[in-house]
């Protein structure tokens, strides 16, 4: 059965589905999420709820009404890995939940049986994907790996793809798309020289794009507004919405650009400049996402 719950920001941002998969994930067993706002609260649940809906599928035994205690929460992350075919960090941090899972259930020394074999398979369902990935970069060149992606990424974004959001809004969009993709991968299995280079060569990439969104220089500084404004059209409800939720993991002390950018919905914080450059906000965005985890 092909996959195809997809709306139009789905077909433009491909970490989308990496994010869904580790916040359901998350949501398992969870006596409650925390989340910055309602609004990204409201766009993970929608997205959830359609997902569910578009893959419900009764002789697999899954339940349209989900719950994030039932086992069948479980078999629905199983069936999302398969479908949506996670990358590395997501199988990574979905493999550290189910350890914690198990070992919150090894602390109350009561654990049901199915819902034991459930974890262990899809653990092993993800050691077997993460090693997967592994071993195919080991037999490529990581520079080149990376420099094709970013080079897709910035395409896409030269092309119009992200005009929906806001200027700054485009940036930190693509910066999600390297991030949780192939990018962020060749970054996580390079040597240090390379991961710098890498870095280095997007930073300098996404400030000029940056600059040229505003018809600007890269050090020419204005008052965040003019960052900060998207685009009058029809999706700019969804698109505000998209980037609370992608940035909702954001701090707002130790990333304050990338929390602004996102959380507009609680408006900026102090460690956000009020009158600034493309090379300010492009490198803080850089900084922020690659090199603060």
């Amino acid at each position: 059965m092909k996959y195809s719950a997809r709306n139009d920001h789905d077909e433009i941002l491909n970490c989308c589905n990496e994010k869904f998969i580790v916040d359901f994930a998350l949501e398992i067993g969870a006596v409650r999420q925390s989340w910055h706002s309602q609004q990204s609260k409201s766009f993970y649940e929608n997205r959830r709820e359609r997902l569910i809906a578009q893959y419900h599928d009764v002789q697999r035994g899954l339940n349209l009404v989900f719950t994030p205690h039932s086992i069948t929460a479980m078999s629905w992350l199983a069936e999302f890995i398969t479908v949506l075919e996670p990358g590395y960090l997501a199988a990574k941090l979905v493999s550290e939940r189910l350890v914690q899972l198990e070992q919150s259930v090894s602390q109350v020394g009561y654990d049901n049986v199915d819902e034991y074999l459930q974890r262990e398979k899809l653990y092993t369902q993800l050691a077997a994907r993460m090693e997967q990935i592994a071993s195919r970069l080991q037999t490529v060149d990581l520079l080149e790996y990376g420099r094709v992606h970013y080079e897709q990424v910035l395409n896409r974004w030269n092309a119009g793809s992200y005009f929906s959001f806001s200027p700054v809004g485009r940036c930190y969009a693509a910066l999600q798309e390297l991030y949780w993709g192939k990018f962020g991968e060749a970054i996580m299995f390079c040597d240090s020289a390379q991961k710098k280079s890498l870095i280095d060569e997007v930073r300098t990439r996404v400030i000029d794009k940056l600059a040229h969104e505003v018809n600007a220089s890269p050090n020419t500084r204005h008052y965040y507004h003019q960052w900060f404004t998207a685009p009058f059209s029809s999706a700019v409800l969804e698109s505000k919405e998209i980037l609370a939720w992608l940035g909702d993991t954001s701090h707002a002390d130790l990333q304050p650009v990338s929390y602004s950018v996102t959380q507009t919905w609680r408006g900026i914080v102090l460690g956000m400049p009020r009158i600034c450059s493309a090379v300010r906000l492009g490198g803080a965005l850089v900084e922020e996402i690659f090199l603060l985890d």
